[in-house]
């Protein structure tokens, strides 16, 4: 069994993303371990905001407000 570098298979997924890659794309999702990849990705995402002063929970909640449907306040909190 090989080892996967989750955070590797979040990055090139989100480059194939953003170079419109559908084949890279579809190769990740082929060949990742979907839950890893996706811890991966939120913890990026998480250690971006930190890194640029937000604060990631209010910061996502904010962002979730407009696609979520129903509202914040509504959400299980950990």
């Amino acid at each position: 069994m090989s080892t996967r570098d989750h955070a590797a298979d979040a990055l090139a997924f989100v480059k194939a993303t953003y170079l419109g890659d559908g084949n890279g794309r579809a190769a990740v999702a082929r060949n990742c371990d979907p839950v890893g990849m996706v811890d991966s990705l939120a913890a990026i995402v998480c250690s971006l905001l930190v890194i640029g002063g937000a604060d990631p929970i209010t910061y996502l909640d904010g962002m979730l407000s407009g696609v979520a449907a129903t509202a914040p306040e509504d959400w299980p909190r950990p």
